[in-house]
This record gives structure tokens, C-alpha cells and sequence, in this order.
């Protein structure tokens, strides 16, 4: 469950994170699109000279070659051009992730936190659950866990701190039901929404 304010804020980040990334994406475009037409150009140069070579049985099988070249080379610029793409999408999801607690502010934060904790609680239904949580949110955590525990009559008990940038994982002690709300979690699920928004901002797609 992620809510609307969340998405807001994930919008605001991917702006900023665009914004701060188009140096950097013009400059590995520009190379990709360099290696592209080196590649293009090496493939036309080679293709053209093994077509003048030979009778004509020789230039028939010539230009089987330098098509397969050609296709080749076009290919090779197509997944260059995938890997720039996907080098960058990875960058914006990085500097929303890192960037995320403090554009929305602590309270807000907290206010989140607390809401995704209810959530993934009452969800699964258990009267025991346990909590992973990220190294960042232990004291949160605990202060949450405080004040449902009581509130919902249920165990809950911190089992271990998690190596993420944010939030928490909750599940049953038999492992069966789970709900994993830490951030990375979370922008991975909108990871589709943002891929398409930075095609859109960056290469017009």
C-alpha cells in the first residue's frame, strides 16, 4: 500500500533526481550514440570493400557478409544504447531512494512509518509477529511497536536490523505471511511508473 502523499513525494524526487542527472545522461548518450556510429561506420567501410572484392559469385557472398555485418553493428548500438538507458534508470532510483526521508521531512516520515507499520499488521491478523528493520528506524520501530502492541492486543517482537536505506519487514514467526515495506521495497513496486516517467522526461518515449 503505497499512498498517494508517498507517490507525490516519489514524483517531486524523480524530478529533482532528472534534473540532476541531465549533465551526466547527455554526456553517456552522446558517447553511446559516438561507439554507435563508429561501430556503423567500421561495419559500412568493411561490408563496402568485401562487396568489390571478387567475381560475382564472390560479391554475391559479399554481400550476404556485410549485411550480417551491418545487422550486427545495428544490433551492438541498439543493447548499447539499452545499457546507457538502463545505467541512468538505475541512478534515479538511487537518488529518489537516498533522498527520500528528507525531502518528506521527519514527522511526515515518522507519520508514514507508523501508518505502513498498522497496515502491514492488520493485514496479516496474527497475535505474533516479528519485525526486521532497517538500522535507521530501529528506535521508531520500537516506539511503534510500543504503542500497537497495546493498542492491538498483539506480540510483536524486533528480531533483527536490516541493511536498507529505510522501513521494515513484518511476518508471522512461521514465515507464512509476510509484508515487506522497507524503501527500497516500495520503489521497486512503482519501479515500472518511474521508468516510464524518465523515458518520457529523457529520451521522449
Amino acid at each position: 500500500m503505497v499512498t498517494s502523499q508517498v507517490k507525490e513525494q516519489i514524483e517531486k524526487l524523480l524530478d529533482t533526481a532528472i534534473e540532476e542527472a541531465k549533465e551526466e545522461i547527455d554526456k553517456l548518450l552522446l558517447e553511446a550514440e559516438k561507439d554507435a556510429l563508429k561501430n556503423l561506420e567500421k561495419a559500412y567501410i568493411e561490408a563496402k570493400k568485401r562487396a568489390l572484392e571478387g567475381l560475382e559469385k564472390a560479391k554475391r557472398k559479399a554481400e550476404v557478409e556485410a549485411k550480417k555485418l551491418i545487422s550486427s553493428a545495428d544490433i551492438k548500438a541498439k543493447h548499447l544504447l539499452l545499457k546507457v538507458k538502463g545505467e541512468i534508470l538505475n541512478q534515479i532510483l538511487k537518488s529518489t531512494l537516498d533522498k527520500f526521508r528528507d525531502t518528506i521531512g521527519e514527522e511526515k516520515y515518522e507519520k508514514f512509518i507508523e501508518k505502513l507499520f498498522t497496515y502491514a499488521m492488520t493485514s496479516i491478523g496474527s497475535k505474533e509477529l516479528n519485525v526486521d528493520v532497517s538500522k535507521h528506524d530501529v528506535n521508531l520501530i520500537r516506539k511503534i511497536i510500543d504503542k500497537k502492541s497495546k493498542e492491538y492486543g498483539v506480540t510483536i517482537t524486533l528480531a533483527k536490523d536490516l541493511e536498507s536505506k529505510g522501513g521494515f519487514i513484518v511476518y508471522t514467526p512461521d514465515g507464512r505471511s509476510r509484508i515487506d515495506f522497507t524503501l527500497e521495497s516500495i520503489i521497486e513496486s512503482l519501479k515500472d511508473n518511474i521508468k516510464m516517467k524518465v523515458s518520457k522526461a529523457i529520451f521522449g518515449e
